[in-house]
């Protein structure tokens, strides 16, 4: 369900990228220091992003030193240094991961999952020491969306809001209880449930898994709603008082998150009119 918040790197100044690369790195040695090596093999660009949002909401100035990684020892790049929004992610990005891997298995994915599960079973069970409420919100969606899932739900909107519901608790970071950070949290939460639905159709078709589309109508009937959860997204960003990172984070929400949506809608809308009508939507949400 991860991977799809990413930055339009080619738009990106040099001095961007490296600030990007640095939270992601920071945000790798801070897992690992906190949760365990291995889970830093369930890092994402999405809890990247987040963690530089978060940040970047903070008053405090996070420094970016110069480390080494463990893939490439020989060469020192930036990494942004530890700081709450880091481990916060850190946490997050775990817990969310393991039950991935827990989907993963009942979706009959079975060698990966057991590979994986017992290296985040302690990791899992420090998370929810840690943030216990939060935890409890998050595994309670997390029941109510497999249950919807195993009775074949075909309400998109209903499973969609499930998702929603964890991506707008992931976003609460305690002590920024903002409610623009909320509001940017479940709309991107619909958006991201929506799109890795529209990315594993045809997948989930031919292994006959869950997916809450049927057709390839369906599919690009849920254009709008895409464009509308990132109109919404974006008008919650928008209420943001971001200290730094402030072109970064715009070249994300403005430029990646359409990119990605277009990508996606494009593997089934291959007329003549299909750039027009994406354009159409786009100006009618009014997404920048």
């Amino acid at each position: 369900m991860f991977g799809y918040i990413q930055a339009a790197k080619e738009e990106l100044k040099i001095k961007e990228w490296n600030t990007f690369r640095a939270y992601y790195c920071g945000l790798c040695k801070t897992q690992g220091k906190l949760l365990g090596p291995v889970t830093r093999m369930g890092l994402s660009y999405d809890f990247t992003v987040l963690s530089i949002l978060l940040d970047s909401v903070r008053d405090s100035q996070t420094k970016i030193v110069q480390g080494r990684c463990m893939l490439n020892p020989l060469r020192k790049r930036p990494v942004a240094a530890p700081c709450e929004a880091l481990e916060y992610c850190a946490y997050m990005s775990v817990e969310l991961t393991y039950y991935k891997i827990k989907d993963d298995m009942l979706d009959h994915t079975i060698c990966a999952g057991i590979a994986a599960l017992p290296f985040y079973a302690p990791p899992h069970k420090k998370v929810k020491r840690a943030y216990a409420e939060k935890a409890a919100v998050i595994e309670q969606h997390l029941q109510t969306l497999h249950k919807l899932e195993t009775e074949n739900c075909r309400n998109v909107d209903e499973v969609a809001e499930q998702f929603a519901k964890i991506m707008e608790e992931v976003f609460a970071m305690p002590g920024l209880e903002d409610r623009a950070l909320r509001a940017l949290g479940y709309n991107l939460g619909r958006w991201l449930y929506l799109a890795d639905a529209i990315d594993d159709f045809e997948k989930d078709r031919e292994k006959g898994q869950y997916n809450p589309f049927s057709t390839r109508e369906e599919i690009l009937g849920s254009a709008v709603p895409l464009w509308y959860n990132l109109g919404e997204a974006a008008k919650a960003y928008e209420l943001l008082d971001l200290k730094k990172n402030k072109g970064l984070l715009d070249n994300i929400i403005y430029l990646g998150l359409q990119g990605t949506t277009r990508r996606l809608l494009e593997k089934y809308d291959s007329g003549e009119n299909a750039a027009e009508k994406r354009q159409d939507a786009m100006e009618r949400k009014n997404i920048k």
